[in-house]
């Protein structure tokens, strides 16, 4: 759990049910989770028993390895989702969501992954990142990302709608961004 920095199970839960508010009630979906770990998203989906068509991508071999080992009838990609696309075509998913990726990053590395994510996408995105205002503690070299500036590169992106979730948890925001009107 803390080596894909969640923190622990509850907070990672949180963020879970917020991320697929964006499928919630499409349960014939397409879904990419971009950045997907061990495959973690998926198990609190079928615990749920929201069915979608799941695929899992993620740049590191051993996760990806973990991931097909939890999950042996999933498509799991080992893939940064900024090199060769391995899809035959933009539009394949329905939604495209990552949880847990920006935490490390900064503007120009969300802003070229949700765009990506956006392409790759027929209805929409959601992903999460640190809030920027948050008062407690923060690690010294997490980036803290500023809801304007999000909201920002995502109409940059070219969404029609966005929404912004942040009562979850409190160091945490998630956007949600729709190719149509909402």
């Amino acid at each position: 759990m803390r080596g894909l920095g969640w923190g622990n199970k509850k907070s990672q839960q949180r963020r879970f049910r917020e991320l697929t508010y964006i499928f919630k009630n499409d349960w014939a979906a397409h879904v990419l989770d971009v950045g997907c770990g061990y495959g973690d998203l998926l198990g609190y989906l079928k615990k749920r028993d929201i069915k979608v068509h799941y695929t899992g991508m993620d740049f590191m071999e051993e996760m990806v390895r973990e991931a097909r080992a939890r999950h042996p009838s999933i498509m799991f990609y080992r893939q940064d989702v900024l090199d060769r696309w391995p899809f035959h075509h933009e539009n394949s998913f329905d939604y495209v969501v990552a949880s847990g990726i920006f935490s490390h990053k900064d503007y120009t590395y969300l802003e070229e992954v949700v765009g990506k994510m956006f392409g790759a996408c027929r209805k929409g995105v959601a992903f999460n990142c640190l809030d920027d205002r948050w008062q407690g503690r923060r690690v010294e070299d997490e980036f803290y990302a500023d809801y304007r500036e999000v909201f920002e590169i995502c109409r940059r992106i070219g969404a029609k709608s966005m929404l912004l979730s942040e009562v979850y948890l409190p160091n945490d925001m998630t956007m949600y961004m729709w190719k149509d009107s909402r």
